[in-house]
């Protein structure tokens, strides 16, 4: 009879055990697509920003870099990671409470196999990395602002200016006529004399 009992208890623990096995790979397959996610969207946007820094060095080029484009970009960042950190807590707590719900004590999460601590250990990592370089993107950007600014704002004189040139050539071609006009004329009054 105990042996039975005993058989039925490791076939719940190893069930159990299996259903745990699958909410931690299922846990993990979310945080890697977030993680690819994060990855494809950091790409992005060094490759905008690496467009952007030929734009500013180049004098002549024709694209304007708003620098509130650059804060709003950088500001949608921020919130997709913070969002991303507020799911895997989520998901943590789900976790946790499913297992509460299996009966499972809570301090059986801490020793979890070899394989699930080295692959949590490493999405940590990736997770730091991806922070890392939102933050040297950051940097990046607080750096492309006041050449954004100069740029912009040299632009701006030179709109001016072209304006200005543009208004007084007119002038001079008008003053030309009727410089023209005034000699045709006198011209005509000394012939008829």
């Amino acid at each position: 009879m105990d042996q039975q009992r005993l058989r039925n208890q490791m076939k719940q623990l190893v069930t159990s055990d299996k259903r745990h096995r699958q909410m931690l790979v299922e846990v993990k397959a979310q945080y890697e697509s977030t993680l690819d996610l994060l990855r494809s969207e950091h790409e992005g946007m060094l490759a905008r920003l690496e467009g952007m820094q030929e734009v500013l060095d180049e004098d002549g080029g024709d694209d304007v870099v708003s620098v509130d484009v650059l804060e709003s970009r950088s500001r949608m960042y921020e919130r997709r990671i913070e969002l991303l950190e507020k799911e895997n807590g989520r998901l943590k707590e789900e976790m946790v409470v499913r297992l509460k719900d299996k009966g499972v004590p809570v301090g059986a999460l801490s020793v979890a196999p070899p394989d699930v601590m080295r692959e949590l250990t490493r999405v940590r990592v990736k997770l730091s990395q991806e922070e890392r370089n939102c933050r040297m993107l950051k940097r990046q950007v607080n750096e492309l602002q006041p050449k954004a600014q100069k740029f912009v704002s040299s632009r701006e004189v030179a709109k001016r200016t072209q304006e200005k040139v543009d208004v007084l050539e007119k002038q001079v071609r008008s003053l030309q006529q009727e410089n023209q006009i005034i000699r045709a004329k006198s011209q005509q009054w000394m012939e008829w004399k």
